[in-house]
C-alpha cells in the first residue's frame, strides 16, 4: 500500500507540474488539446482528472479512472453532467460541497494571475460504492480563467483516501502562495441536503423570482411537475411556505 501511495504522490507532483506551467486566461480547447495526453497518463495511477465548465454545467473532459473512481458509466456522467455527483456523494456531504466550492471560486477570483498559478483547492468528501458503503476522496482544483477573464472552468483530480475516516471531514482547504485558507461549511444545510438535484434547482429558481410557469420553461419540464416538486420540497424542509425553504439556500 506503501508503495502505491508513493507512487500516486509522485504522479500528483507531476500533474500540478504540468498544471503550473498552462496559461491562465485563454481559449479551454487549446488549453485541453495541450494538457489531456498528460492528464489521460494519470489514470495508469488510479487517478482520475477532469474538466468542468461552468457555463454549460458539465464536463469538458474526463480521463478514463473518471467514471471508475465513481462507479458510474461514462455515458451517464456526459448525459448528465454535475447531477451525477448528487447521486454518488454522501446527502451530508453534497451541499457541503457546493458551498465550499462556492468560497473556494470567490477566493480564486480575488487573486492576481501570479497568486493564481501558485494556488489550488482541496476537498474532501464522501462517496457511495454499489455496496452502500461510502468511502473518502480527495478532490483537488484549479479554477481558471477564459479569453474574457472569466472563471469558467475546473481542471482537476480526484484520489480514493485509504482508510474509512478521515479527519478533515467535509472542509476545503485552499493554498496558495505558502498561506492556507480553511474554508468551513455551514452547518445549516442538512435539511437541504434531503432535496433531490430537480427540487434544489427548482428552489434556487424560485429564490431568483421565477414563476413556476418560467421554470418549467427553463427546465423543460411541465408546470404541474414543478409544482409537484415545490409541495415535495415543502415538505421535506418541515416549512409552510417557499419564502421560509428559499431563505435556507442563504446558507449555502
Amino acid at each position: 500500500m506503501a508503495k502505491t501511495a508513493d507512487n500516486t504522490a509522485a504522479e500528483i507532483k507531476k500533474w500540478f507540474s504540468i498544471l503550473q506551467s498552462v496559461k491562465l486566461n485563454r481559449n479551454v480547447d487549446q488549453m485541453l488539446a495541450e494538457m489531456a495526453p498528460g492528464l489521460d497518463q494519470l489514470a495508469e495511477a488510479k487517478v482520475a482528472t477532469f474538466v468542468y465548465d461552468f457555463r454549460k454545467s458539465n464536463y469538458r473532459y474526463f480521463n478514463s479512472y473518471f467514471p471508475i473512481i465513481f462507479q458510474t458509466a461514462a455515458s451517464v456522467i456526459r448525459k448528465q453532467g454535475f447531477r451525477f455527483m448528487q447521486t454518488v456523494t454522501h446527502p451530508e456531504d453534497f451541499l457541503k460541497c457546493l458551498y465550499v466550492t462556492k468560497q473556494a471560486v470567490i477566493e480564486f477570483s480575488k487573486m492576481k494571475d501570479v497568486e493564481q498559478l501558485s494556488s489550488h483547492f482541496r476537498l474532501f468528501f464522501r462517496i457511495r460504492r454499489p455496496d452502500d458503503t461510502w468511502v473518502w476522496v480527495m478532490q483537488s482544483n484549479r479554477t481558471y480563467s477564459d479569453e474574457d477573464q472569466q472563471l469558467t472552468f475546473n481542471v482537476g483530480f480526484l484520489v480514493e483516501l485509504f482508510g474509512n475516516q478521515h479527519p478533515f471531514k467535509v472542509i476545503g482547504v485552499l493554498e496558495t502562495n505558502g498561506r492556507t485558507i480553511d474554508i468551513i461549511p455551514d452547518m445549516g444545510t442538512e435539511k437541504l441536503s434531503l432535496l433531490s438535484y430537480r427540487e434544489l434547482e427548482i428552489l434556487q429558481l424560485v429564490k431568483a423570482g421565477l414563476t413556476s410557469k418560467e421554470i418549467a420553461l427553463r427546465l423543460n419540464i411541465t408546470e404541474n411537475t414543478v409544482k409537484a416538486h415545490r409541495k415535495n420540497l415543502i415538505k421535506k424542509l418541515e416549512v409552510k411556505k417557499m419564502i421560509q425553504a428559499t431563505s435556507m439556500l442563504d446558507s449555502i
